[in-house]
C-alpha cells in the first residue's frame, strides 16, 4: 500500500514538474518577444512631427522591391505612413552608385559587408551573384570555366576572380553596371557577373541565361536612418520593420515577384489560371540531405525550392518516390512526373528536356575542431 502511495507521489510530482517547465517556457518565450507597440516617448515624437516630411531614399529599379513607383520598399513607407501620420517625401537614386543618403535610406550592402550586418539590422532582402551568358550554359563546377571573357564592376573584380576558378578566363572590368550588361549585349565578352535581383528584368528581357550562381556573393537590402536622426524615430522606424517583417514581408515578396515574373514573361491571367489550376509532380529518389520525406511531407534542401515555387506561382505540386534511377528514368520517359532533380546519369531519356542552373554550390569542407591545432589543410578556399 505504501508503495502504491509512494509512486502516486512520485507521478504526481512528476506532471507538477512537467507543469512548471511549460510555465516557465511560455512565459520566457513571451519575455523574448520584441514589443513592437510605440511607447509614450514615440508617441509624443509623432505629434510634434507630424507636419515635418522625412526624407527616403529609395534604391529604384530593383524587381519586387521598387519598380515603377511599386514594390516592397514603397508598400513599407506607406504601411508606416498610414501607422503614425508621418509624411514622406520618397526620393529614387540608383543603387548601382554612390547611396543616396536622407533621413532614412535603403541601401545595397554588398560581398564582406554582408557578413558583417548586425542583428537587428533592417535587413528586407538578402540577394547572390550570377553568371549570365547568351546561351544556355550549365556549369557545376566554377573550375570548368575556361578560356572566357568576364565582364565584372571593377569593385567586384576581385570577389568574381577568387570564385570562378577555372584557367585561361580573362576579366573585362568596368565602373559602372551598365556597361558591365552592355559588354554582354554587344559581345564583348563571354559571360557577365552581376547581383541576380537587381539585373533580373535585363536577363530575362534579352532571352539570357543565368549558367552559374555565384552564392558566395551576396548583397543585401537595407533600410538605414541616418546618424542624426532622433533616438524616437529610430525607434519607431525599427519597431515598425520588425511588424512588416513578422507579418508583411514574406507574402508581398511572393506577390510582387509573381506579377513581376508574369509580366516580363508575358503571361496573361489566363495562363496564369490555367497554370496554378494544374497539378505537378515531382518525382525523387531519397538522397539525403537533398529529399526526403517524413509523414508524407517532404523536407530537404530541394524542398525549400520547390515550396517557394508552389508559393510564388500558386501551383499545386505533389511528390511521387522511386526506388531507383532508372525508376525515376522511366517515369520521366512515360510523363508520370513533371520535373526531377539532375543528380543523376538519365541515360536513356528520350523526349526533350530543360535542365536549370545549379540552385545551390556542393562543395565540400573540412570541418576541424577549434581546439585542435594538429591539423593542417593546405588547400581550403
Amino acid at each position: 500500500m505504501k508503495n502504491k502511495k509512494s509512486k502516486n507521489y512520485l507521478v504526481f510530482g512528476f506532471i507538477v514538474l512537467l507543469v512548471a517547465i511549460l510555465i516557465i517556457l511560455i512565459v520566457s518565450s513571451k519575455s523574448n518577444k520584441i514589443n513592437t507597440n510605440l511607447n509614450l516617448s514615440e508617441k509624443r515624437w509623432i505629434e510634434d512631427n507630424k507636419k515635418k516630411v522625412i526624407n527616403v531614399s529609395i534604391a529604384n529599379n530593383i524587381p519586387a522591391f521598387s519598380n515603377e513607383g511599386e514594390g516592397i520598399f514603397f508598400s513599407f513607407i506607406k504601411k508606416m505612413e498610414d501607422k503614425t501620420d508621418l509624411s514622406f517625401n520618397l526620393i529614387s537614386y540608383d543603387p548601382s552608385g554612390e547611396t543616396e543618403k536622407n533621413e532614412l535610406y535603403y541601401e545595397v550592402i554588398k560581398n564582406d559587408k554582408v557578413s558583417s550586418l548586425s542583428d537587428d539590422s533592417m535587413v528586407f532582402y538578402k540577394d547572390y551573384y550570377v553568371l549570365v551568358g547568351k546561351n544556355s550554359d550549365k556549369i557545376t563546377d566554377p573550375s570548368s570555366i575556361d578560356g572566357k571573357k568576364i565582364g565584372v564592376l571593377k569593385s567586384d573584380l576581385s570577389s568574381v576572380s577568387f570564385y570562378i576558378t577555372g584557367n585561361n578566363n580573362s576579366f573585362n572590368t568596368y565602373d559602372k553596371q551598365d556597361e558591365v550588361l552592355s559588354s554582354l549585349t554587344d559581345g564583348k565578352v563571354d559571360y557577365i557577373a552581376v547581383p541576380k535581383m537587381r539585373c533580373y528584368s535585363y536577363i530575362l528581357s534579352n532571352n539570357y541565361h543565368i549558367v552559374y550562381n555565384i552564392t558566395e556573393m551576396k548583397e543585401a537590402y537595407v533600410l538605414k536612418t541616418s546618424k542624426s536622426s532622433s533616438d524616437d524615430l529610430k525607434s519607431i522606424v525599427n519597431k515598425s520593420f520588425i511588424e512588416y517583417k513578422n507579418n508583411k514581408l514574406d507574402k508581398e515578396y511572393s506577390n510582387y515577384l509573381n506579377e513581376f515574373l508574369l509580366s516580363e514573361n508575358k503571361i496573361s491571367e489566363t495562363m496564369k489560371d490555367d497554370f496554378s489550376k494544374k497539378k505537378y509532380v515531382y518525382g525523387y529518389i531519397v538522397n539525403k540531405p537533398y529529399d526526403s520525406m517524413i509523414n508524407n511531407r517532404l523536407i530537404g534542401l530541394n524542398s525549400s525550392y520547390i515550396n517557394s515555387f508552389s508559393k510564388i506561382t500558386g501551383a499545386t505540386i505533389t511528390f511521387k518516390k522511386y526506388r531507383s534511377v532508372k525508376d525515376l528514368n522511366n517515369a520521366l520517359n512515360k510523363n508520370e512526373i513533371d520535373f526531377a532533380s539532375n543528380y543523376y546519369n538519365y541515360s536513356e531519356l528520350t523526349g526533350k528536356y530543360i535542365k536549370t542552373a545549379n540552385v545551390y554550390s556542393n562543395d565540400y569542407v573540412v570541418l576541424v575542431n577549434k581546439d585542435r591545432s594538429d591539423v593542417i589543410v593546405n588547400s581550403a578556399k
